[in-house]
């Protein structure tokens, strides 16, 4: 497996607006355990901290985790809806 194996594209969207953040990590946290339940938690998690470091405003927010690729063959790896708290810095 190279660095390229674990592309993944994380777009974070306000409910019924287009993608407000796009973010592209190299991670392979969604495979070091299977089941949904473990990728919509590993999902939460990289959620509050971008959501955390780009100080977004609280709320319900849409989180979309894709395998990279072209936008016509990636595939979607999860989805969640996230509620954003206010921050301890924000």
């Amino acid at each position: 497996m190279t660095q390229d194996d674990y592309l993944h594209v994380i777009e974070y969207a306000r409910r019924n607006e287009p993608v407000k953040y796009t973010e592209v990590v190299s991670d392979h946290g969604w495979y070091i355990n299977s089941g949904e339940e473990w990728r919509i938690r590993y999902t939460a998690g990289c959620a509050q901290d971008f959501l955390d470091r780009r100080r977004a405003a609280p709320g319900e927010w849409v989180v979309v985790v894709w395998r990279a690729g072209t936008k016509q063959d990636r595939d979607r790896v999860c989805a969640i809806r996230y509620d954003a708290k206010l921050s301890a810095t924000g």
